[in-house]
């Protein structure tokens, strides 16, 4: 499951790092927006046991249907336990962990 996980995050996901003044360092983001209401269900059953999700659904007409795992510390969870192969994401956690409390270890070493 990790690694279906993490072939989802790697082409429909995004990372970024929040950086409004309210936060005292860049603050990461792991997103998803899929259309499919019953796979962000399926995510969100898997994940909500380990992780803290932000989850909005709309209706098919609605059409907006995303999850967020956001904080340093879920950031760090979520690469031991599902990680990326996405290069582009790995550089940005890398980039970014020097100004935040990720650890750019993490990003690279991560055994599959």
């Amino acid at each position: 499951m990790n690694a279906t996980l993490r072939g989802i995050f790697d082409t429909d996901g995004s990372i970024f790092f929040d950086k409004r003044k309210k936060y005292k360092q860049p603050y990461p983001r792991i997103t998803i927006q899929l259309a499919s209401i019953k796979l962000i269900e399926q995510i969100e059953n898997y994940l909500s046991k380990e992780f803290k999700l932000y989850v909005y659904k709309k209706n098919r007409n609605g059409y907006r249907n995303y999850l967020e795992i956001y904080g340093h510390e879920q950031l760090e969870k979520f690469l031991k336990k599902i990680g990326f192969s996405n290069e582009r994401h790995l550089r940005r956690i890398c980039l970014c962990s020097s100004a935040g409390k990720a650890k750019a270890s993490l990003c690279l070493s991560k055994e599959r």
